[in-house]
């Protein structure tokens, strides 16, 4: 049988399509792990949601300063910023249509953004710290980001559920990808084969081109994938930021496990076509 060299020059059509393809379908399984992967680390792991204490109109600086530095000390939050009356006067000019006299009799409440740690295990006991934020005397009100934490519960309720049937379906498509391009190799080169075994050539050296072949035109999809994965990480960085989220590329355990299930699906496939082969030979 020729050389895998020699099948890649001689069938540029065959492995064009099979590239192509390989490539799309394991996009779609880098992907999916990836968003498997953030969706664990950010929902199982401790992270931070920004609150917004909105303190009554009539405290002072001198009491918002003292409720600040009791808040830090009884729960553990983190002090980002203040917003001032004026600030929150100036956003509101920016960012809605109003004349500037409607809002000169509108007293507005001060409010400090911290950052509480959130952790999807112990959820309730996040909740019940608010609760207790928002009784604070000098506390008119809490804003919290519920639209992360709906978004992190959803997303890994999605991701747990679907993770295995999408790898699976992927995995099955590949499989049969490469077995149909495999069988299809062989029927082309029937002929030769026959002379191979007349001259005494033994299944395994039919068998090794095959195996090399399927493995590198997998490992190759899987890079390129990979890298277009990458790229499009970094492209949504921007989007998942807005929620807080820093959306990051799989770790080189996760690439090394798919590479390592791509030569075992590239083995099966081989074989199986090889198989298939020998029984209409």
């Amino acid at each position: 049988m020729q050389s895998t060299n020699i099948i890649f020059r001689e069938n540029k059509g065959i492995i064009g399509f099979v590239f192509i393809s390989s490539v799309f379908l394991l996009f779609l399984v880098v992907f999916t792990c990836t968003l498997f992967y953030n969706g664990k680390i950010f929902y199982e792991k401790a992270n931070y949601i920004n609150i917004n204490v909105i303190w009554q109109s009539y405290c002072r600086p001198s009491q918002i300063s003292e409720a600040i530095n009791k808040l830090i000390e009884d729960y553990n939050l983190i002090f980002v910023k203040n917003i001032s009356r004026e600030q929150i006067k100036e956003d509101l000019l920016k960012n809605i249509k109003v004349k500037d006299f409607l809002l000169t009799e509108i007293e507005f409440p001060v409010t400090t953004v911290f950052k509480l740690k959130y952790n999807a295990i112990h959820k309730q006991q996040v909740f019940n710290t608010l609760k207790k934020i928002e009784s604070f005397p000098l506390v008119r009100g809490v804003v919290f980001s519920k639209t992360k934490i709906s978004l992190l519960k959803n997303w890994q309720k999605i991701a747990s559920t679907l993770i295995l049937p999408v790898l699976l379906g992927l995995s099955i498509i590949v499989l049969v990808l490469i077995f149909l391009s495999l069988r299809l190799l062989l029927l082309d080169k029937r002929e030769e084969i026959e002379i191979l075994y007349l001259v005494g050539a033994s299944d395994f050296y039919v068998l090794k081109p095959l195996i090399l072949f399927s493995s590198t035109i997998l490992v190759i999809s899987c890079l390129t994938s990979s890298l277009l994965v990458y790229v499009s990480v970094n492209y949504l960085k921007k989007f998942f930021l807005w929620f807080g989220i820093d959306f990051v590329f799989l770790p080189p355990t996760y690439l090394t496990m798919l590479i390592c299930a791509l030569f075992f699906i590239s083995i099966l496939a081989s074989l199986t076509a090889f198989k298939s082969f020998q029984n209409i030979k």
